[in-house]
Parts: C-alpha cells; sequence; structure tokens
C-alpha cells in the first residue's frame, strides 16, 4: 500500500511540474525589415504567443519616433502594435535599428528589426478659396491670389507650380498663373453661379522614380484640386442668416462643456456663403459654401469669465452676421493637462508613447536632494517595501510618455515613475535589473547593455533547451506532435495536458478508494478476532 501511494503522489508531483511549467512567450508575424513612407502616422501589428496566460512587459528599444503597446487579447495570443507618431520630412530617408523585447518576467523573446522611412512627394496644400461675386455694375474684373504650399516644391512664387483653371459649364474665359494669381473677365452672358475647380501641380521629387509602387503613386508628381463658387451678378443684394440657434448657452457654462452653434443661411443671387466663426474675435472654423453651417466648441479647463462667439456669412462682398456672448465657468484642470480649447467633435484615441527608463535613482538621496517630492517619496517607499527593498536600496527611476494622438487627456496615461533596485555600480553582473550605459537591461543581467538575453529563437541551445530553439521552456517541443509553433497547436497542447490532468486525478481518486476498502477488508477479521478473545 505504501508503495501505490508513494508511486502515485511521484506522479502527480512530475505532472504537476509539466503542467505548471512555464513557457518562453513567442514573438510571431513581426518582419526583420520594415518600410515606412514619410507624412503618415506608423502603425504595424504583429502577436505574442504567450500558453500560461502570464501578465507581459512589451518595449522597443531605444523608443522614439516608435513606440510600442499591447492593444487585444484573446489567449494564448496578444495581439502587439508598433506605432509613430507623424513622421513628418524630418525623420525621412533615415534607418531606425530597433530590439523588439516581451517578457513574462522569468522568460523572453526579442527581435531586431530595420525601419526604413523613405521620403514622399507631398501633395500641394490650397488654401481657403473664398466664394466671390462679381457685380458688373461695378467691376467686370476679377484678381485673385491662391495660397498654395508645398513641403519639397515651397510657395508658388518660387515658380515650381503648374496651375488649371476651369469652370463647370465651359463658359467663362479664365486663366491663372504659375504664381496662382486668376485673372478673370465677366460679361453679361457670364450671369449666374459657376463652380470654378482650380488645380496645383507641384515639380515632383528627385529620385522619386525608385519609390513608386511603394510610397508614391504611378506620377513622379502630385496634383491637388479644390473648388469654390463664383456669382456673375447685376447689381448684388447681402446674404441673409435667416435663423441660428445654439445649445448649452443659458446661464454659467462650465469650460469643459461642449457648445454647439448652428445658423442657416440664404443668398438673392443664390449663392452658397461661406461661414467665418470667430472666438473672441479669433478666427476659429470655416464653413465653405454651404445654406447651412455648424460649429462645437469647448473653452476647456483653466478658462473663465465673459466670451463671444460669432458667426459671420460672406458673399465674398457683402456679410452678415449674429453673435453670442458666454459666461464661462472656471474647471481646474487635472494634472499634466495645459488650458486648451476644442474645436469640433472630440473623438480622440489615446495612444501613448514613453522613453525609456532612467537610471535608477536612491528615494532617500533624491528627497534630501529635493528631486523627488514628498508624495513621490512616500509612494516609492510603499512599493520597496512591499517588494522587500529597504531604504538603502530602495530607488526610482522615471521616463516621459508621449500621446501621439495629441488628445490632450491623461485617462489612458502611463506611470511616469516606477521603483527600482538602487545598486552604487549597476553592471552585468549585479544580479540586479538595471539601467547602466545608456541602456537598460531587459531581464537581470542581459539584455540592453548586456549579453543577449537567451531565448526559443536566437539559434542558440540555452535555457534548458533539448536542442536549439526547442524542447525546455520553448513552446515547439524537439521532433514532437506540434513541428510548428501556432494558437491551434498551442490549444492542443493545452487541452491535452488538460486531459492527462483529469485522466491522473480520476486514477489517483480510484487508487485510494481501493486502498481505502483493502484496509476495511484486513481491519474486519481484527476486530472480529479482538471481540471473540474477548
Amino acid at each position: 500500500m505504501r508503495k501505490e501511494v508513494i508511486t502515485l503522489a511521484l506522479a502527480l508531483v512530475v505532472l504537476l511540474k509539466v503542467v505548471s511549467a512555464n513557457s518562453a512567450p513567442l514573438i510571431s508575424g513581426l518582419d526583420r525589415e520594415i518600410l515606412v513612407c514619410e507624412s503618415s502616422n506608423f502603425s504595424l501589428e504583429f502577436d505574442v504567443i504567450e500558453p500560461d496566460g502570464d501578465s507581459l512587459t512589451v518595449e522597443i528599444f531605444p523608443n522614439g519616433p516608435f513606440f510600442v503597446r499591447p492593444i487585444s487579447s484573446q489567449s494564448p495570443t496578444i495581439r502587439m502594435e508598433i506605432f509613430s507618431s507623424n513622421l513628418t520630412k524630418l525623420f525621412s530617408n533615415k534607418v531606425y535599428n530597433h530590439t523588439v523585447f516581451v517578457t513574462d518576467g522569468e522568460l523572453s523573446d526579442s527581435k531586431d528589426i530595420k525601419i526604413t522611412v523613405l521620403e514622399t512627394n507631398n501633395p500641394p496644400s490650397i488654401g481657403h478659396i473664398p466664394v466671390e461675386t462679381v457685380d458688373i455694375n461695378n467691376s467686370y474684373e476679377l484678381r485673385k491670389q491662391i495660397k498654395v504650399i508645398d513641403q519639397e516644391s515651397g510657395k508658388p512664387k518660387n515658380g515650381q507650380f503648374s496651375f488649371t483653371i476651369s469652370d463647370s459649364q465651359n463658359l467663362l474665359e479664365m486663366a491663372i498663373d504659375n504664381e496662382g494669381t486668376i485673372n478673370y473677365t465677366a460679361s453679361e452672358s457670364h450671369l449666374g453661379v459657376h463652380e470654378i475647380t482650380i488645380c496645383a501641380t507641384d515639380s515632383g521629387l528627385d529620385n522619386l522614380e525608385d519609390k513608386i509602387g511603394v510610397c508614391a503613386p504611378d506620377e513622379i508628381k502630385a496634383t491637388t484640386c479644390k473648388k469654390f463658387q463664383l456669382a456673375v451678378v447685376d447689381g448684388n443684394s447681402p446674404p441673409t442668416i435667416l435663423a441660428f440657434n445654439s445649445t448649452n448657452t443659458l446661464g454659467r457654462i462650465a469650460g469643459t462643456q461642449k457648445i454647439t452653434f448652428q445658423v442657416f443661411n440664404y443668398d438673392p443671387e443664390k449663392i452658397y456663403p461661406d461661414t467665418y466663426w470667430y472666438v473672441d474675435n479669433k478666427l476659429k472654423k470655416i464653413g465653405a459654401g454651404k445654406s447651412s453651417d455648424g460649429f462645437s466648441y469647448s473653452f476647456g479647463c483653466g478658462v473663465w469669465g465673459g466670451h463671444k462667439v460669432e458667426a459671420v456669412i460672406s458673399d465674398g462682398i457683402l456679410n452678415d452676421s449674429v453673435e453670442w456672448t458666454l459666461d464661462i465657468l472656471n474647471i481646474a484642470c487635472p494634472k499634466g493637462i495645459a488650458p486648451h480649447e476644442t474645436i469640433g467633435e472630440n473623438a480622440c484615441e489615446e495612444k501613448w508613447g514613453c522613453s525609456n527608463w532612467g537610471l535608477c535613482e536612491n528615494v532617500l538621496q533624491s528627497r534630501n536632494a529635493r528631486n523627488l517630492d514628498s508624495i513621490g517619496y512616500e509612494d516609492i517607499q510603499k512599493k520597496c517595501s512591499t517588494l522587500g527593498m529597504g531604504e538603502d536600496s530602495c530607488g526610482y527611476q522615471v521616463r516621459t510618455c508621449l500621446d501621439v494622438g495629441s488628445c490632450n487627456t491623461v485617462n489612458e496615461k502611463p506611470s511616469e515613475l516606477t521603483p527600482c533596485h538602487f545598486s552604487l555600480e549597476p553592471s552585468c553582473s549585479d544580479k540586479i535589473q538595471n539601467c547602466h550605459d545608456g541602456k537598460c537591461e531587459f531581464l537581470t543581467d542581459c539584455g540592453g547593455p548586456c549579453s543577449p538575453c537567451p531565448t526559443c529563437s536566437d539559434g542558440i541551445e540555452n535555457q534548458e533547451e533539448e536542442k536549439a530553439d526547442c524542447g525546455g521552456p520553448c513552446l515547439e517541443q524537439c521532433g514532437s506532435y506540434f513541428p510548428k509553433v501556432t494558437k491551434e497547436n498551442v490549444f492542443i497542447k493545452q487541452s491535452m495536458l488538460v486531459v492527462i490532468f483529469f485522466t491522473l486525478l480520476i486514477a489517483a481518486v480510484q487508487v485510494f478508494r481501493i486502498i481505502r476498502n483493502k484496509y476495511k477488508l484486513e481491519e474486519q477479521p481484527r476486530k472480529e478476532a479482538i471481540l471473540t478473545h474477548g
């Protein structure tokens, strides 16, 4: 009986060790060479396979302008995203070498990637073209300068653009020169409202041919077009605001509250006037050529007192306007938020990217040097105590986080302060995970400034692997039924381990029942013998 119990116990211990053994996370679907186009907010998704359901830390080093974050999870796969802020001309024609690193705190995986930002030919940007009215009672001439700017070609006065102009009915004789100046002479046969289209084409970009198909369309040069209305009239009448309304304008208005305004316009010449929206005499929005227009605005935190909003409609010559007077109530700004206005709908997704952690500083020394305030000191001390660190070894690290979405909110902002194990002379052999020599270790004494951490994708037999990158903590078992790590294979493996566990558990229960029954059968004759001799 004793032998059977020991055997069963050993079997359960072995099974428990197999089931509870930690598996290394594995980066999947991330190419080593990545091409990115200038003037874009880069986003690239990849997967990390983590069959144990452990909490993961993912980082990219060095970071900026590229960052990494988890975006979704469906065990055993965690979806990750490499992202950036807008990659302007400043970032183009450069190569960025990074290491993407993921760990469950014990085991890890990493991948070196190279991101190349290709220069692109940005299309010209044409400014607002107001509606125009030509009253032949006053003048037949229209001379108008179009505002155009281009990142590569500059401004039209440099002679780097070509322009075209046309009307929808091909009735008007209009001209535009290479500097974007419109010349038009009206006649009585032109009376009415016309839709005018202006196109600006830049001069292209040197050596752009190599990038066609990646970051460039089929054409080397880029063209932008814009439309506006032109009314030719015999005597002009002013446009009129027929009606207007607003929401949330009664009484005192919280500075962070959204206020909505709307105007309904009419012009006797059947042209659609432009609407110009002003807040405290500063232009905030232009509604181009519409019979009605709306404007949403929030003054934001830290703003109070009397303010005004004005809507001005124009046919290019004559105007009409309406004004609202508002009393704004001050709402204090949360920590880390500066006073700011919000124009239009505020559908903004926070997307935070953080710098790498700085050097580990001693909290006591930093407090004495007034580099750390009392609130930060107490917070870090509590966390150090939880981690079993005394005052001599209690340290902290700081980093800076940036919202590339520029939402100006902090609802999802990551922490910029964390505890760490302080060491006077951090190194790759102090058995402490720390930062030194301008880099941070990924795990204790490996990665960053130290030799690479062992992984299941480094092509080296290490971390108790049976062969290079298989067996041991690796998801891929050497010569096993699972030749390739996939979500389906991980699920099958997990299911098989669960089945084995419950099979042995049922067997254990049955063995114990047999042993118990056997014990009862052996005890019964003894009890009868005692009663007989008694």
